[in-house]
């Protein structure tokens, strides 16, 4: 779906090493995307401060020729935490301290994860080491978060100075993509932010380097590594971002006088192919757009980029994700979902709610004006005044200060919608709806449903 290189291989299957390394690996997560994220940004910290990745499998087949027979103590050897050591030739003290960039808009659980992985941000980072240097504030003072556009997506002329101010330092840079933020289902153009920032990365000589380590039998092995992590949250947008961009089906769809979506590349054949390699890895949620029952998801990276696994001696296998006890139900549920529905249903499902979210955005306008509604492009969610209270509770809208908004998902109907628009004529005129004065979900869910 995301374009990874499939079937997954492995090791054993006898292929060579460059192309099971460059298949997919990843599993369906219990805690929704930020499940994904958390495990990503894990990745990311430990590939770029150059923990290594895998047990190696020389090492292992030694030890064992030894005599080594208790498999507990084979595999608290072999799978030990183990951290490439600088290259004694560099003399850059910088190059094994990841920096992390997200955007105004980035989920909120992503500064949790930061502080739970003592991953620093570059503003965390800019203010201590380089006060007063920030390349694109006037006073010099790092920002905690790169600024967005007025779409919510993040503002490609802040983020590359300020990625590049850091690449030009030796530091290697994790960088989180939004693909559907949260408030208004913005993409950010992932593609062109590789067309951007990889030309700096080769520059500096940190999109390839080489990082030494001891695997523990007195060897030194080397590894080429990327001195970058580009993770994309698509929480809301990659599930469904997959069919809007197939344009041949979609145009069984269109109405007359429609066009077809343009969405931004993002995955892992990102560029039409020009970089494919540059996207590490990708998270969504099952919760959202299938429309699961309760919080899952999907994470993905490809096998090259696992992280160390533990091997529990009573489960007997290795055990590669976050959580270790997963539910199977989650699994079953989004298998349900995509056996049941044709590519062509898919794209249907996905057409109808971009359709949706564009009626609902044109009647909304003729009531409010378009000072006062908006909609991120081709986005599915729309964002208009606040209604009353009686109506935030009926509709269960989503609301922040004097906004609420509303989100095209598979069980939102255009009747719906119209009871909407119908149940907001009815209201006040915007000015007299203004002292309503409740400015957050908490509160509204504090005077009860």
């Amino acid at each position: 779906m995301w374009n990874a290189n499939s079937p997954r291989l492995i090791k054993e299957d006898g292929v060579p090493e460059e192309e099971w390394l460059e298949t997919y690996w990843g599993y369906i997560v219990s805690m929704g995307s930020t499940e994904g994220n958390l495990l990503a940004l894990r990745n990311a910290r430990d590939y770029l401060n150059g923990t290594e990745l895998q047990y190696d499998q020389e090492g292992a087949e030694a030890f064992l020729a030894q005599g080594g027979r208790n498999f507990r103590k084979a595999a608290a050897i072999l799978l030990k935490y183990v951290k490439y050591q600088q290259p004694v030739t560099s003399s850059d003290s910088n190059e094994f301290t990841p920096v992390l960039f997200f955007s105004e808009s980035t989920h909120y659980a992503v500064t949790k994860i930061a502080q739970i992985l003592n991953l620093k941000t570059f503003g965390e980072i800019g203010n201590s080491q380089y006060p007063g240097q920030c390349p694109t504030t006037s006073d010099g003072v790092w920002p905690s978060a790169v600024p967005t556009n007025e779409d919510d997506t993040v503002d490609l002329d802040q983020l590359v100075p300020l990625a590049e101010f850091f690449i030009r330092e030796k530091y290697p840079i994790a960088i989180n993509f939004n693909y559907g933020t949260t408030w208004t289902t913005a993409y950010d153009d992932v593609g062109v932010a590789c067309e951007r920032l990889i030309p700096i990365l080769q520059d500096a000589g940190m999109y390839e380097r080489e990082v030494s380590y001891s695997d523990g039998t007195g060897t030194e092995q080397t590894r080429i590594r990327n001195g970058f992590w580009f993770h994309v949250d698509g929480a809301l947008g990659a599930g469904i971002a997959p069919f809007l961009k197939d344009t041949e089906e979609i145009q069984k769809y269109l109405k007359e006088g429609e066009t077809p979506p343009e969405l931004p590349e993002f995955d892992f054949n990102c560029t039409d192919g020009q970089c494919q390699r540059d996207i590490h890895s990708i998270a969504m949620s099952g919760h959202k757009w299938p429309g699961a029952p309760w919080p899952c998801g999907i994470y993905m990276t490809k096998n090259k980029f696992l992280i160390t696994n533990n091997t529990p001696s009573y489960v007997g296998s290795l055990d590669s994700t976050l959580a270790g006890s997963r539910n199977a139900f989650s699994a079953l549920i989004m298998w349900s979902y995509l056996a049941k529905r044709s590519h062509s249903e898919q794209v249907s499902d996905a057409y109808n709610a971009w359709s949706l979210a564009s009626y609902a955005y044109d009647e909304l306008v003729k009531l409010y004006g378009q000072e006062f509604v908006t909609r991120a492009p081709n986005g599915l969610a729309v964002i208009f005044p606040r209604p009353s209270m009686e109506l935030v509770k009926k509709y269960a809208l989503s609301s922040e200060s004097d906004q609420s908004h509303i989100m095209m998902m598979r069980h939102v109907t255009q009747e719906r919608i119209d009871a909407l628009i119908t149940d907001l004529k009815a209201q006040p005129s915007l000015e007299a709806q203004k002292p309503a004065g409740v400015n957050k979900m908490q509160e509204i869910l504090q005077q009860g449903w």
